[in-house]
Formats: C-alpha cells, structure tokens, sequence
C-alpha cells in the first residue's frame, strides 16, 4: 500500500477524475520513452536529487525512476504516465515530513513539466488541497495496517502485500544492501 501521486493534464471542461481515467487508459499503452521525455526526466532528478540526495535512479527502455530506500519514495516514468509513491510507514507526527518530502518533489515535478499534482486519495490536485488531508490518509491506513497485523491478516491485501511488515519495519541499511540491485526501486504497492 502506498500514498500515489498521478502528474496529470487536465483539460478545461475535463473533471480530475476524467484526467485520471484518460491516463488510466493509456497504461496499457506501454509507447517507448521519447527524447522529449529523457530531456523532461533529466530535468525532474536535477531538481529532486538535492531534496532526496540518497536516491538511486534506474533507468529501463521504456521506463525511468528514482527511488529512496531510506524514505520509500520513488517517482518514475514509463509511458504516458509520471507518478509518485510513498509507502504508508509514518502516521501522525512522523508523517508530517514525508508529506513535506511529497509536496518539495511535487512543486519541482510540476514547475518542470506543467503537469499537476493530483492525489487520488483527496480526489483533487496535491498541492493546493491533497497535501492538507495527506495526515488523514497516512493515519487510515496505518490504522488499517496495524489491524490487519495485530489479526495476522496481512494475506487479506492479496497480491499488494509488501515483503516487509508496512507498519512495524522499514528496510535498513543491511537489509537493502542484500536486496538485488538491479530493479531495487521497484516497490509500488497499490491501495487495498
């Protein structure tokens, strides 16, 4: 499970959940990255390394990422779509600086690509109202997290439950030095 961030376009009589489904859509368009892209991309990790400086990038053919094992962030690229996610590891007061994190990498992704922020959580753009009830949802899903742990139910997430217990272990610098290396970042886990 993790908190998803979409870069949408939206146009002037389209709805946000329009956008989202018209990007929807498109997944399972897997068109190949283009320069345009690689120059955008570039663009985005100049501006989201100084604020993530233990970020690692991948890059595949039709595919570029960046991730940080220390925070669970990672942002990536493939197709049609940029999103970002963050896993569901903080709630209350301790996610109050990964919900900064979120909105810092957010303002750099939407200044170099004109895309906004949407959060799918808040049903509206990240930064101007998602940000605010970010706290909520972070609480909620811990909430729902610790239940499904404390019942020893975590099976009942199916095919998005984490390798690792999302509430009571983050990945340490041991544990992520075994991990392969080559496709590490890949740790999208989608809502429940």
């Amino acid at each position: 499970m993790s908190f998803d961030i979409y870069f949408l376009s939206k146009g002037r009589h389209e709805s946000w959940d329009d956008a989202m489904d018209a990007l929807e859509l498109a997944e399972g368009d897997e068109r190949p990255l283009t320069d345009d892209d690689f120059a955008t991309w570039d663009a985005i990790v100049a501006g989201v390394l100084p604020l993530v400086p233990s970020a690692t990038t991948f890059a595949g053919d039709n595919v570029r990422e960046l991730s940080d094992d220390e925070t669970g962030l990672q942002l990536s690229m493939a197709g049609d779509e940029l999103a970002l996610t963050v896993p569901y590891w903080a709630s209350g007061d301790e996610a109050a600086p990964v919900i900064d994190l979120l909105q810092r990498v957010s303002a750099v992704v939407e200044s170099v690509t004109g895309l906004t922020a949407y959060d799918p959580q808040a049903s509206a753009p990240f930064l101007t109202v998602g940000a605010a009830s970010a706290g909520e949802s972070f609480d909620r899903a811990h909430e729902v997290l610790t239940t499904l742990q404390d019942k020893g139910d975590l099976e009942s997430l199916g095919s998005v439950r984490p390798s690792v217990s999302p509430v009571a272990e983050r990945p340490t610098a041991q544990s992520t030095a075994s991990a392969p290396t080559e496709r590490k970042g890949w740790r999208r886990f989608f809502g429940v």
